[in-house]
């Protein structure tokens, strides 16, 4: 090599002959008739190249792993991995869960030709679909290649105490926090133990990730460091603290938050004031009528700092407002059903026709959420629906985020109820992201919510130009990966109506992929089935 980079350096015009590298190269290149000077350097350059790497020896040979093992599944269909081939050059990856969980109940795999897709996708909900579809070829392979680990063993090796102990120790931070979770489980005496050893050394941050944590298996024993945590330098750590012990309701914690709450709320029947009305009170199968009266601290508690409450509120809630959202939200709020001996919807109906209407709901709202109180949740989501809470700024823009909170742990067949009502009038809550209350319910959807889905579609299309396009293209989208089998075709037959693109410009694309991604899916059902 070292006279060819000399003629080329020098030029062919210089040379007197003809480079020689003293291998074989030189008398198959000198067979070649009619090359340039040029030609000849460079063709002896490449293939000098060629066969000192045909025939290089490494010093340590590498051993071949072992063959794959003999497939136990049967490959799938032709037309299906021609179908499962186009959900992957098409970006359809949303499609993947099912398209996986239908070769699995038809006990097949994917082809071979597929595998190196499938080994890199990222989504954990793709691969946790992918495993049973993978076949013996597919593990084999995951085997050679780090990035493709997670493939590499359909069960996952379980860690013991020690080695979550090592993991807190030494771990980067997720991998830390997953390992407590699972040390909560099998010694939660052992995972305080370990947290309390580093618990001030470790970042704030990272405190407030922990604490989230313990949230998933809380109990009485955690009382002591969590009232350890309630003393943190960081407000939001101790914000999350006093969360944790207000769901403990033995804790001292809780009993000194309900005797703060109960001090700024009143709740009282109202008695029939004549004949009339305590005939109709008899009579009439409305429910009683309550009031809940509010009284708002007039000034900040110092020691209420040491029990998470925040002194100073954020932008556009007054101070007083703020404690005392605080304050009720920590309270469990089956108390106050058990108090008033009342119902969440009577009392939630009530608490708007009082001063402190909005404060009080939020309040309300925020403590059913951390008590996974459900008939509240229900009562809450009707009468934040139901409100007028047009005066009230803060109201108006946290009304929405609530609403969702709200869906999101409402029992599932009380939230396909809801949803369906509001598909039905939209007017009800024109500001609510139809397609993340979609999103909630698994895939694929029951016949009544998606018959409500393309109900809806249909009515928005009827309505042309004046349709709200926000809530009609979320559901379009949330409806074209979830939508049952039974609606095919009555999906495509709306998808492909012939004033859609002339009336609704706007959401035109979103018809095009919504189409895509039914005509895909039916082809999965058809050809996974043969």
């Amino acid at each position: 090599m070292t006279t060819l980079k000399k003629a080329a350096l020098v030029g062919t015009a210089r040379l007197t002959g003809m480079p020689a590298t003293g291998t074989p190269v030189d008398d198959l290149v000198a067979g070649i008739e009619g090359l340039t000077p040029e030609r000849r350097v460079l063709l002896s350059a490449g293939m000098l190249s060629i066969f000192r790497r045909a025939g290089y020896v490494p010093s340590t040979a590498a051993s071949l792993p072992a063959p794959a093992p003999a497939e136990t599944l049967p490959p799938c269909s032709q037309g299906a991995a021609r179908a499962l081939g186009d959900v992957f050059i098409d970006g359809r990856l949303e499609l993947l869960p099912e398209a996986f969980l239908l070769l699995t109940n038809a006990g097949r795999r994917v082809p071979f030709s597929l595998l190196v897709d499938c080994l890199d996708l990222r989504d954990p909900v793709h691969r946790e679909a992918a495993r049973p579809v993978l076949g013996e070829r597919g593990v084999w392979l995951a085997h050679q290649r780090a990035d493709w680990g997670w493939a590499s063993a359909r069960v996952a090796h379980e860690p013991d105490a020690r080695e979550l102990t090592r993991i807190w120790e030494e771990g980067r931070s997720d991998d830390r926090l997953a390992a407590l979770g699972r040390l909560r489980e099998l010694d939660a005496t052992g995972a305080r133990e370990v947290l309390s050893s580093s618990w001030k050394q470790e970042p704030s941050e990272f405190r407030l990730s922990v604490l989230a944590a313990l949230a998933a298996r809380l109990s009485k024993d955690d009382e002591a460091f969590l009232q350890t945590a309630l003393r943190d330098r960081a407000g939001a750590v101790r914000a999350a603290a006093a969360s944790l012990l207000a769901r403990l309701p033995d804790s001292t914690f809780a009993a000194r938050a309900i005797a703060r709450a109960d001090a700024l709320l009143d709740i009282d029947k109202v008695p029939p004031s004549g004949m009339w009305d305590r005939l109709k009170a008899t009579v009439s199968r409305d429910d009683p009528q309550f009031t809940v009266v509010a009284r708002p601290p007039e000034r900040f508690d110092p020691e209420w700092d040491a029990d998470g409450i925040s002194a100073k509120p954020p932008k556009g809630v007054g101070e007083r407002a703020h404690w005392l959202m605080q304050a009720v939200a920590l309270v469990n709020p089956t108390h106050w059903s058990e108090r008033a001996n009342a119902t969440p919807f009577e009392l939630t109906r009530a608490a708007w026709r009082g001063e402190w209407g909005a404060a009080v709901s939020i309040g309300w709202s925020r403590a059913a959420l951390l008590h996974d109180a459900k008939d509240w949740i229900v009562a809450l989501w009707d009468s934040w629906l139901a409100a007028d809470v047009g005066a009230d700024p803060h109201a108006e823009v946290i009304r929405g985020e609530l609403l969702l909170q709200l869906f999101e742990q409402m029992p599932p067949d009380t939230a396909q109820e809801r949803v369906i009502a509001l598909l039905q009038d939209p007017a009800l809550a024109p500001d609510l992201e139809l397609e993340s209350m979609l999103d909630r319910f698994a895939r694929p959807w029951p016949d009544a919510l998606g018959t409500a889905v393309l109900d809806a579609i249909e009515a928005a299309v009827a309505l042309g130009s004046a349709a709200p396009t926000v809530q009609l293209s979320g559901s379009i989208r949330a409806a074209g990966p979830a939508l049952s089998a039974g609606l095919f075709d009555r999906a495509l037959a709306l998808a492909s109506h012939d004033t859609v693109r002339a009336i609704i410009t706007r959401v035109a694309h979103d018809f095009d992929v919504f189409a895509h991604q039914i005509r895909l899916r039916q082809r999965l059902h058809q050809e996974v089935a043969r």
